[in-house]
């Protein structure tokens, strides 16, 4: 579209468009690893008669954060406004560090 000799007086939204779409794809990607890995640390965690003392700070914490965002997530249906959120890639991005974090160190048991 952005090619097209007809976008004239519609760049600047197309642009803009463009740079949501981007953002929501980047968004999207991070958390359904960020997803994946919270699901499988979770089985270990929750419920677990093991104790694994700063691992186990850790996820409570990636937990939490990761709650936070589900709740906001479901006051809201719509995508654009989940994935947009203010701060949304940097909050999944931390998570991602924790959790992978925990990863490796428990690789160490």
């Amino acid at each position: 579209i952005v090619t097209s000799r007809f976008v004239g007086i519609y760049l600047l939204q197309v642009e803009q468009w463009i740079r949501i779409l981007s953002l929501i794809s980047d968004v999207i990607k991070l958390w359904v690893i960020v997803q994946q890995k919270w699901m499988y640390l979770e089985n270990i965690f929750i419920g677990s008669n093991l104790q694994f003392g700063e691992d186990a700070k850790r996820f409570d914490t990636a937990d939490k954060l990761y709650g936070k965002i589900m709740f906001e997530t479901s006051r809201s249906s719509l995508v654009k406004d989940a994935c947009t959120h203010p701060g949304r890639y940097d909050e999944l991005k931390s998570i991602l560090n924790l959790i992978e974090k925990i990863q490796k160190s428990l690789n160490g048991y």
